[in-house]
């Protein structure tokens, strides 16, 4: 009954969104209509050559179609703003269309992931069309050319990542590769983490510059008293396949990630506890960290990964190399060679997120802050068709009362399995060369 009403919902939400498109879509096959119907008459038919009588447009009808096209108001201009304002969801309905699309074919599983990328490439024809109509007619009343190949370029970027969002929250797929899938995950048990800024920072690097790092894990460790528990890291490195981006699979093996005897946290959370209502005086914990992505220039590959913290906010920053696709090699041979840290410049921002009331007794916590829970162990990520990293991305998410903590990397097969754009290179990485002490 519910899964019934959950689907009734769903298509209420897309008989509104799919209005809001085609009401546009409409508008450009009309233009397009009516521009393959102005007059072409021959201009003495008594002359005749090689591809028949010379033709003449109707000059009149031509400017009247194109002045109607271009009118900032009611012509092409608008709908193709209305088309992409439906893609990206932003409209009354606060809902993509994709978004909307995806959760009503999953109630079914009428549409798999790349159906649905199918569809996604279909409307994206319609707003092509419609440009290339308003270029034509731009270019017919003798108006100043405009960069719509750009235009629609940076318009697609921001759909596709809002196509992205949709498929993986229908069908649990995305460019980024969890570690392991959020299903079978329970919660992380924050309480179990360093609840303070490393003082120094701390790094993890490849021995050679044949290894590549593929996949990160994060075993959770059952053995000991739960406030003792931790949450170790280990790396999955191998040996690049020269020709290719390529890890053999043979030569992957599991790193664990140390300092000195102990292991290393998952990441040292930089906390805070602050007044949250000076009236009450509740207090509560603060986590802060960037959630910027990081997508590297093609041509470095990552090889390690340093965890500090700037300005009391948890910082992870990758380690990359150069990588010489042909010898399946790095610029980085283990103890000297270039390396460089992927960081983020001045512009990223740090989120905040909510731990909760930091006074509560302990059996009123929710479970994700009492203890550490299990998760999937990291070992049983299959080791196999792993790659050269070329993207890396960390977040938490408070879901009710569970905090879901992601680590992702980028997984660069993404265009030949969907045919979506991969994700562009960020433009908010300064790689600057580092030294490890």
């Amino acid at each position: 009954m519910l899964a019934e009403i959950a689907e009734l919902h769903d298509r209420v939400d897309w008989n509104a969104v799919i209005s809001m498109f085609a009401e546009h879509e409409h508008r450009v096959g009309y233009c397009i209509e009516m521009m393959m119907a102005i007059t072409v008459l021959p201009t003495d038919p008594a002359r005749e050559g090689a591809g028949g009588p010379p033709l003449k447009v109707d000059a009149d009808g031509l400017e009247s179609w194109a002045r109607a096209v271009t009118d900032e108001v009611g012509g092409l201009p608008y709908s193709l703003y209305c088309l992409h304002r439906v893609l990206v969801g932003d409209t009354l309905l606060g809902k993509s269309l994709m978004h909307v699309f995806c959760r009503l074919m999953a109630h079914k599983e009428e549409v798999d992931y790349r159906g649905a990328a199918r569809y996604f490439f279909k409307l994206v024809s319609v707003e092509a069309q419609g440009f290339a109509a308003l270029a034509k007619a731009r270019q017919a009343i003798d108006l100043p050319d405009v960069d719509y190949a750009g235009l629609l370029r940076e318009r697609l970027l921001d759909q596709t990542v809002s196509v992205n969002a949709a498929l993986e929250s229908a069908y649990g797929v995305a460019e980024w590769n969890d570690v392991v899938p959020r299903e079978g995950w329970e919660s992380y048990g924050l309480k179990g983490y360093v609840p303070a800024s490393p003082t120094e920072s701390i790094h993890f690097v490849v021995a050679n510059n044949r290894q590549l790092i593929g996949a990160m894990g994060f075993p959770y460790e059952a053995s000991g008293a739960p406030a003792e528990s931790r949450t170790a890291v280990e790396f999955y490195v191998g040996d690049a396949v020269p020709g290719s981006r390529d890890i053999d699979d043979s030569s992957v093996r599991t790193v664990p990630w140390m300092r000195g005897t102990a292991p290393v946290y998952a990441i040292s959370l930089a906390t805070a506890t602050k007044e949250e209502n000076p009236a009450t005086g509740a207090r509560h914990k603060f986590l802060r960290y960037y959630p910027q992505p990081f997508v590297f220039d093609p041509r470095y590959v990552m090889v390690g990964l340093r965890a500090s913290a700037r300005d009391g906010v948890a910082l992870l920053e990758p380690l990359v190399a150069l990588y010489d696709e042909e010898t399946g090699t790095t610029s980085w041979n283990g103890v000297s060679g270039g390396l460089w840290v992927a960081g983020l410049d001045e512009s990223c921002e740090p989120v905040t997120v909510d731990l909760g009331d930091a006074d509560r007794p302990l059996d009123q916590l929710p479970s994700w802050q009492r203890e550490p829970h299990g998760l999937a162990p990291a070992r049983e990520h299959p080791l196999t068709g792993l790659r050269a990293v070329g993207g890396f991305r960390i977040g938490f998410k408070r879901d009710g009362d569970k905090m879901w903590f992601r680590l992702g990397l980028l997984d660069d097969t993404w265009e030949e399995r969907t045919m979506l754009p991969a994700a562009p290179q960020s433009d908010h990485l300064v790689y600057e060369p580092v030294e490890l002490p």
